[in-house]
């Protein structure tokens, strides 16, 4: 879902949710949007770990490089850029977690 369509759906009306009947459209839509919400999150989570795998395999080449040669001071700032890298893909991947929990 766009931005667009989730703001054109929010501004429809601004009757309160309590205020929809069961079974009107509003209800119907909120539902499709958890569910859209849904899909884009287990899709989020999928991508994730595509990049954290790409990550790991960084993280080993250049901890090798580092290792064989230690004066070569990119290797240990890549190093270091992916090790934060890493960090933000677990940190994003819980959020993800947390919040398809709450759904």
């Amino acid at each position: 879902m766009t931005q667009e369509e989730l703001d054109a759906f929010m501004n429809e009306t601004n009757e309160p949710l309590s205020a929809v009947e069961e079974g009107e459209p509003k209800k119907i839509k909120l539902g499709d949007l958890i569910e859209t919400i849904s899909e884009e999150i287990a899709l989020s989570e999928h991508y994730a770990g595509e990049i954290d795998t790409v990550l790991d395999a960084n993280i080993a080449l250049l901890t090798t490089l580092t290792l064989k040669f230690p004066n070569v001071e990119s290797f240990e700032t890549q190093l270091a850029a992916n090790r934060d890298a890493k960090k933000s893909m677990e940190l994003l991947a819980l959020t993800l977690k947390e919040i398809a929990l709450q759904l």
